[in-house]
């Protein structure tokens, strides 16, 4: 595949520094400091907003509070402000306000998007009356599909019949679009999650949501992201994530500069979904690393795991993230991992001596070096088949769904299928599709009385 063209605006140098004044206030408005000052502020705002009335804007601004409250909770343990906001948000489960706030705007155009990012991994067992006597397991991807799946479908009947699997997308779970569930599931609902401080959260917060120590990372087709035989590791460090400001490029390009090596070359993989890559050419012309970058665009995940592949380390550089697949397709594709220790949303034991290494963001400069000397040291892709592929996550899967219905006195006679990202969701044996209900006939059947 072709590298992808940049032309950085004409202005050059004018737009580098709008692009850099708005990482840099980026970085500033997602810091520890800055983060713990606004949730405190946004608490005594939820007292203020709570004393008009208006008791659904209220719980957005103390949902809010929560999860900026993620960046100083050092623990699993919540901190005194999270324990006060989540007695709150408990007390309101009663009242049926977390189905509304979930509901999409009338204006919103989720056409074909639940057919992509969900399907049937179970079917129920029936008895000869159509009573179920094992229930079958249903997955949606996406968080804010989740809202939408509920506004289409009788959430009740659904759990009566499938046990539901939430895998979100991003951190920070006390949304409206998972709490909705510990309202109208009649049987409990199971929610991905690899930021031990959002696993806590749902441990604690109501026993009808169940987490999963697992996610996204862990669905990365094998067959897909594979090591390329003979293939030079032509970059020195590789970064996948789209051209948005989440993603802090200018992360990057600063510790490039520390480096002070022209030599040193990185591929940015992205897409255009935020931000694109001429405002991240313009940025890294302002940091004077633009001749050391290729860029590629729009590829299949085919090529993205040949890109990766060639080189001695892949980058996750962003501050929050949901579980991630950019970094975990890349031990799959043979390609070590580096990630900063100030992210959340990763499930950081995922690095290990084979897969990578995590530092704090001051010494990033200092990991690239050493990467580019010892990044053909690791083998991350043998502890990934082990520990997060699709064959084991669902086996993980499917021993907390048997051990859950064996608690509950009911029938687990029948696994999941496997499944995997690619980065949509699919089945691994092709017969599967054919054989398990479409999303579309789920959508009919269960679907919500006007």
């Amino acid at each position: 595949m072709a590298p992808a063209p940049v032309h950085p605006d004409p202005l050059g140098r004018l737009q580098g520094l709008c692009l850099w004044g708005r990482a840099l206030a980026f970085d500033l408005g997602t810091s520890r400091a800055v983060s713990s000052l606004s949730a405190a502020l946004l608490d005594a705002l939820y007292r203020i907003v709570r004393l008009t009335g208006n008791r659904e804007k209220a719980l957005r601004v103390a949902m809010l509070a929560h999860r900026l409250s993620l960046r100083v909770q050092l623990s699993a343990a919540p901190t005194a402000l999270q324990d006060r906001i989540e007695q709150r948000l408990r007390a309101s489960l009663a009242t049926g306000a977390f189905s509304h706030l979930a509901r999409p705007p009338a204006d919103s155009d989720f056409s074909g998007e639940l057919e992509r990012r969900a399907m049937v991994l179970k079917v129920p067992r029936l008895a000869g009356d159509g009573r179920v006597t094992e229930r079958g397991v249903f997955l949606i991807t996406f968080t804010h599909l989740f809202g939408e799946l509920a506004h289409q479908v009788d959430v009740a009947q659904l759990t009566r019949e499938y046990t539901l699997v939430l895998e979100p997308s991003w951190s920070g779970y006390a949304i409206p679009e998972i709490l909705q569930f510990a309202e109208t599931a009649v049987t409990p609902v199971f929610v991905m999650a690899t930021e031990p401080r959002d696993f806590a959260f749902l441990e604690r917060f109501d026993p009808q949501l169940v987490p999963l120590p697992f996610g996204a990372s862990n669905w990365v087709d094998p067959e897909v992201f594979r090591p390329t035989p003979g293939w030079h590791r032509v970059f020195d460090a590789g970064y996948i994530g789209f051209w948005g400001a989440v993603k802090r490029h200018h992360a990057l390009f600063r510790a490039m500069r520390r480096l002070g090596d022209p030599t040193y070359r990185v591929a940015l993989i992205g897409g255009p979904w935020e931000g694109t890559r001429h405002e991240v050419a313009a940025l890294a012309r302002l940091y004077g690393v633009l001749p050391q970058l290729t860029f590629f665009e729009k590829l299949t995940p085919e090529e993205v795991s040949e890109v990766i592949g060639q080189c001695k380390v892949s980058l996750l550089l962003s501050r929050k993230e949901g579980s991630n697949r950019g970094l975990f397709e890349s031990m799959f594709a043979g390609t070590p991992a580096l990630l900063i220790r100030e992210n959340l949303g990763v499930r950081k034991d995922y690095l290990t001596e084979e897969t990578g290494r995590i530092v704090p963001e001051r010494e990033l400069a200092s990991a690239l070096r050493w990467f580019r000397d010892h990044g053909g040291d690791f083998e991350p892709r043998p502890w990934a088949m082990a520990n997060i592929s699709p064959t084991a996550t669902t086996a993980a899967l499917n021993e907390a769904l048997r051990k859950h219905a064996a608690a509950r006195g009911e029938d687990w006679t029948v696994d999941c299928v496997r499944k995997a990202n690619r980065p949509e969701v699919t089945y691994l044996n092709g017969d599967d599709r054919r054989r398990l209900p479409s999303v579309a006939a789920i959508l009919s059947q269960y679907a919500r009385l006007a």
